[in-house]
């Protein structure tokens, strides 16, 4: 499946375009992950080049100075000087695997390239085929969970600023809610069962659309139909209703607190449209299912009965 960041985008140019076409969550090509954007990949952190250069302007060397240096450092090819050839020759490839995501072979070529023997883009290819690879990146989270640095929060951004944005609302309503007394609280929660709750989630609905269009899409005219949203933006539609259905069923008797794990289960829920089965636990399971309905998904809250449900395809 594509990262959250490349649905986001999609749902919203087929929204702009009114596109016939559905969007094409399942990248054929393996590259779930975001695009880099910030992050500092193995092949730019080992630039030893660029490295010198920057380094010696950030330290007022003049231009003399900085071709010394570098050429202390640098042969005319471009590849390291034997001291540094044989120092890093002798690095274990395991340092490298403990900051960036690479098999055996590809830290090789990594490695290649820092001292020369490799091109640039041999590296990053190399990177890549890393990063398409399933079961070695399962392995690789599973086995760095606690130490993911720089490749976790960059894998992580996306949804992470899509839920920062729903907090911001979200939280706003429970707090106006704790602070109420028990008469006008009463009657405030009224109000989460009538027409007009109904009419402000698809407020809050366009409005969220609106914000990422303004951020992602910034030429893009404003949306003022939901029905639109709905057709173009199935996964933004499910995960926003999941969060304001888990906001009001907080205010039931004896309620479950919204906590900060539905909005990490409401962003997964933006795959719903674009998968047969999906999986979440019994709390967030009844809630998307009834939304999971019009697009012929099966939501599963066992994990014994996606199998079942699986192994009788």
């Amino acid at each position: 499946m594509i990262s959250f960041d490349r649905l986001i985008k999609a749902e919203l140019t087929n929204l702009v375009s009114k596109g016939s076409e559905p969007v094409q969550a399942v990248d054929t090509n393996g590259e779930w992950f975001p695009d880099f954007g910030s992050l500092i990949t193995p092949v730019d952190a080992l630039d030893i080049a660029g490295i010198v250069n920057k380094t010696a302007q950030e330290s007022n060397l003049n231009r003399q100075a900085r071709r010394a240096l570098k050429r202390q450092m640098i042969n005319k090819d471009g590849s390291l000087r034997s001291t540094l050839d044989q120092m890093l020759q002798q690095d274990n490839i395991a340092q490298a695997l403990e900051q960036f995501p690479m098999r055996d072979a590809d830290a090789r070529i990594l490695m290649q390239y820092v001292v020369g023997s490799a091109t640039r883009a041999q590296a990053n290819t190399a990177f890549l085929e890393s990063l398409r690879d399933p079961s070695f990146m399962a392995r690789w989270f599973i086995n760095h969970h606690a130490k993911l640095g720089a490749v976790g929060a960059w894998v992580r951004d996306p949804a992470q600023k899509l839920i920062n944005t729903l907090q911001a609302t979200l939280i706003e309503w429970h707090t106006r809610l704790a602070v109420l007394d028990d008469e006008n609280r009463r009657d405030a929660l009224q109000f989460f069962n009538g027409a007009k709750w109904v009419r402000t989630v698809d407020e809050n609905l366009l409005g969220t659309v609106n914000r990422l269009l303004g951020e992602i899409l910034p030429t893009a005219s404003v949306c003022t139909d939901v029905r639109q949203v709905e057709k173009y933006c199935p996964g933004l539609t499910i995960c926003i209703r999941t969060l304001y259905e888990s906001l009001r069923r907080s205010t039931w008797a004896n309620p479950r607190k919204l906590m900060n794990s539905d909005f990490v289960d409401a962003v997964h829920a933006m795959y719903v449209p674009y998968v047969s089965m999906f999986r979440a636990d019994k709390y967030m399971a009844s809630i998307i299912a009834p939304l999971a309905k019009p697009c012929g998904t099966a939501v599963y809250s066992k994990i014994s009965e996606l199998v079942d449900a699986l192994e009788a395809i």
